[in-house]
């Protein structure tokens, strides 16, 4: 009667570390797949802030656009 109860109770702390152990790889897991989604998500930001910033570079600003060379000013009428 002693042993087994003694096997049921080792059978039981066996189980629960086997849950533990489980429940641990489970949250690295998690931690790891956090982890990967935080950096993808910093990459895009970077890489669209970079593409925003060439795109500024690319688009001059109208205020620093001579006007074409075909266009006279003197038929441009004054108001």
């Amino acid at each position: 009667m002693e042993v087994s109860r003694l096997y049921d109770k080792n059978r039981k702390d066996e189980e629960l570390t086997r849950l533990e152990a489980r429940k641990k790889k489970r949250e690295e897991i998690k931690e790891k797949f956090a982890m990967e989604r935080k950096k993808r998500r910093s990459e895009k930001k970077k890489e669209k802030k970079r593409k925003e910033e060439e795109e500024e570079e690319k688009e001059p600003s109208p205020e620093t656009v001579p006007p074409p060379a075909s266009v006279n000013l003197l038929m441009v009428p004054q108001y």
